[in-house]
């Protein structure tokens, strides 16, 4: 699974930008359940390092996939 923005940068990469139409993308939540167990960790947790160890998870994941993105 892509996501919508990953896949039209493929698209844009691979084919070109005047032949990317008839191609259909969904999306689903595949990372809700990551963030959803950070956010519950987080809040669980009466240390401030693992407070910000699980905020850390959740947003160098976003970072690492925004790297990707740009490629």
């Amino acid at each position: 699974m892509v996501h919508v923005a990953a896949a039209q940068g493929y698209l844009s990469i691979l084919v070109g930008k005047s032949r990317r139409y008839g191609v259909e993308f969904t999306q689903c939540p595949w990372l809700h359940p990551f963030i959803n167990f950070n956010t519950s960790m987080r809040q669980q947790t009466t240390s401030p390092f693992a407070e910000t160890f699980y905020n850390l998870m959740a947003n160098s994941y976003f970072a690492t996939l925004g790297k990707l993105w740009r490629i």
